[in-house]
């Protein structure tokens, strides 16, 4: 499950009630194979290219799934809340 932009242009006390409820959510599910990943990186990274964002994971050693998981992520212009279902196999 991804959801883009689930809560630009919200208040922040309404953002962290959504996200706790998702959080909520996701703890009482059977399957624990949910992560959340909360970037607001809105003007921070604007400046920086995208292959430098991604060649500076590698080298803290965010490789493999999770670099997949975070590449589309730091290529969207506004990212804040996304739910992913990740496969643990």
């Amino acid at each position: 499950m991804i959801k883009w932009d689930l809560f630009q242009g919200c208040k922040g006390w309404f953002n962290m009630h959504k996200s706790i409820n998702m959080i909520h959510h996701i703890n009482k599910m059977k399957t624990k194979n949910h992560m959340i990943i909360s970037i607001h990186a809105e003007k921070a990274f604007d400046k920086i290219q995208h292959p430098f964002k991604i060649e500076t994971l590698k080298k803290i050693a965010i490789e493999g799934k999770y670099l997949k998981i975070i590449k589309p992520i730091l290529a969207v212009t506004n990212p804040q809340l996304i739910s992913l279902s990740v496969d643990k196999n």
